[in-house]
């Protein structure tokens, strides 16, 4: 029986607001199927000391919560010339411990980026620590790809955990047509400033009202460089603020950061996803969300004044396959 579950948990210390909503979406699921085990919390950006661990000795299973936390070099990457050490590492662990933080089973977990290669340490790493006795759940198919290449095949897409409630019904509800009032984000560290320089200009041509939402630390010290207008408005606040916002009428979003979008469906608001990087393109063919990628951005006026349906396809069998596998009725 499975009595003690550890979360591995991405938004303590974060600097980024989506983690808070990937785990937020994560705890409320494992909630659900296991309602009557005592859940403990661990972060994954920060380390977590010896003597902590050992108090977690007998957990019954440690989830590792979402995120892009997987990738191919977890000790080094090669620069030009020669291999040098990363800091962009997102579970701050490593083969000395793997005993004490594993084994671990993912949920909803990502890739970082696109990469090449492989070395040995990642991959030893990866199979000592992921658990060989349940299927992982990645959220897209390029993740479970780029697992099974390190020898790790006990994987299924689900998609990631933010989605899972985004049913048919909840879909339905989702307005088809612009509103009037738009909120969007930019991303620190995928800057483009003349791309979006040009989606802010759009979105200003085209709302009463527009509003920007920090997701990320930096956010702000990014728009700093970039032409705001009179008609927008910064929301410098965190998950609560823009919550709130979303719970407002007449509203969508439209903007770089996938999880703000995926906040918005949440909240039964349009969302049009600007993808600048792998996860948005990958999860955006996996499960059809709304995405332009901003290379394309020119299209963005086009694109905004015609109607877009939310029609999530959610992987519901592996989903189902995932949830039973812990004695959970479906």
């Amino acid at each position: 029986m499975i009595s003690k579950i550890i979360l591995y948990n991405p938004a303590i210390g974060t600097m980024n607001d989506g983690d808070l909503i990937i785990f937020d979406s994560i705890e409320k699921q494992v909630v659900n199927f296991f309602p009557n085990t005592k859940i403990y919390e661990l972060p994954t950006q920060m380390p977590v000391s010896k003597r902590v661990l050992k108090w977690y000795e007998d957990i019954d299973i440690r989830f590792l919560c979402g995120t892009n936390l997987l990738k191919n070099h977890m000790l080094f990457e090669w620069g030009r010339f020669r291999p040098h050490f990363k800091g962009i590492r997102q579970w701050d662990m490593d083969i000395r411990n793997k005993k004490l933080y594993g084994p671990v089973v993912l949920l909803g977990c990502g890739w970082q980026k696109y990469q090449k290669g492989k070395d040995r340490y990642s991959e030893k790493l990866w199979n000592l620590v992921l658990d060989s006795q349940y299927m992982h759940s990645v959220r897209d198919s390029y993740t479970k790809e780029k697992l099974a290449e390190l020898g790790i095949r006990n994987v299924i897409n689900t998609g990631c955990p933010t989605l899972w409630n985004l049913t048919k019904e909840h879909c339905k509800n989702i307005p088809v047509e612009k509103a009037s009032t738009v909120v969007t984000t930019v991303t620190d560290y995928h800057k483009s400033i003349e791309d979006d320089q040009k989606m802010i200009d759009t979105l200003c041509a085209n709302y009463e009202k527009v509003y920007i939402w920090l997701q990320g630390y930096k956010d702000g010290d990014y728009i700093k460089q970039l032409r705001l207008h009179d008609k927008i408005e910064v929301i410098s606040g965190g998950l609560a603020a823009y919550d709130s916002l979303l719970s407002t009428d007449d509203i969508e979003f439209v903007g770089t950061r996938l999880h703000g979008g995926i906040r918005a469906l949440q909240h039964r608001k349009r969302a049009t996803f600007v993808a600048v990087d792998n996860r948005t393109i990958e999860m955006g063919n996996n499960v059809k969300l709304n995405y332009l990628k901003r290379k394309d951005i020119k299209h963005l006026d086009d694109y905004l004044n015609e109607k877009h349906r939310t029609e999530i396809i959610l992987p519901e069998e592996n989903i189902r396959k995932f949830k039973e596998q812990f004695g959970v009725s479906i």
